[in-house]
Parts: C-alpha cells; structure tokens; sequence
C-alpha cells in the first residue's frame, strides 16, 4: 500500500500567428491524492519492479484562450480579442503503472 500525493503546475504560452493581438499564457493545476496497491517484485540483488493500481481524488483546473474574432458591420472591419476559457472540478481517477527501483 502506498499513498501518493502528486502537485503538478504547467504554465503555457498562446500565440496568434496572425500578428493582431499580443502573446498570451495559460496554465494548468492538478493535485492528485492516491492509494496505490500493488506487488514488489526483486529481480536481482539491486534492481526490483513494482507494478501498482490504486484510486484517486484529483483536483484540477486550467485557463486557455482562444482567438475571437468580431465583425462590426458599420466599419466593416474584424475585431480580435483573447477569449478566456476556465475550469475548476473535482474528479475520481484510476491510476496504474510500473516503478522500477534500483539499490539495495
């Protein structure tokens, strides 16, 4: 049994290739609370492989954007703007994998 907690912060840059509005970032949070079980497997003196699954709480949320564009018809011009997209929430995970440990 082995619990896990797990922080993850992921920061991002946006560009608009077509040069009418400035660069901007994004990023993205997850916290992570496990309980892994699993089987520890020696296969020599110094090297072991540990093969796991277990079940998570993960929290996470993230801000994107993406280029908006509007049409203003007295001008007849397009406007550009950066529209912000967000999310926040909480979600159930299964998680599984291998860890290999060399030592003693």
């Amino acid at each position: 049994v082995s619990p896990v907690l797990k922080y993850r912060l992921y920061n991002f840059g946006l560009k608009d290739y077509s040069g009418n509005l400035d660069d901007q970032k994004g990023n993205e949070n997850q916290v992570l609370f496990s309980f892994n079980f699993g089987y520890q497997s020696w296969l020599s003196d110094h090297f072991s492989m540990d093969f796991f699954r277990g079940l998570a709480l993960a929290y996470e949320s993230h801000n994107t954007y993406k280029v908006l564009s509007q049409y203003d018809g007295n001008t007849g011009l397009y406007s550009y703007v950066w529209d912000r997209h967000s999310y926040s929430g909480v979600r159930f995970a299964l998680t599984a994998g291998i860890k290999i440990g060399i030592g003693q």
